[in-house]
């Protein structure tokens, strides 16, 4: 599964869309920001987010 987190359309749930990790990712990276998932099996996981402080600076 650890493979296919920010794949657009995967889920291991029933009704699932998999689009809710894609589109945090291409909004975190579209302010410049990175996104990471740590995980240990049966114990959860830990998400992290990193922005930068000023906005990266707009084309066009």
């Amino acid at each position: 599964m650890k493979d296919h987190l920010f794949h657009p359309f995967y889920s291991t749930k029933r009704k699932g869309l998999g689009v809710g990790l894609v589109m945090c990712k291409y909004l975190i990276e579209a302010h410049g920001g990175k996104i990471s998932i740590a995980s240990a099996r049966g114990q959860g996981a830990a998400v992290s987010i990193t922005l930068p402080a000023e906005p990266p600076a707009r084309s066009g």
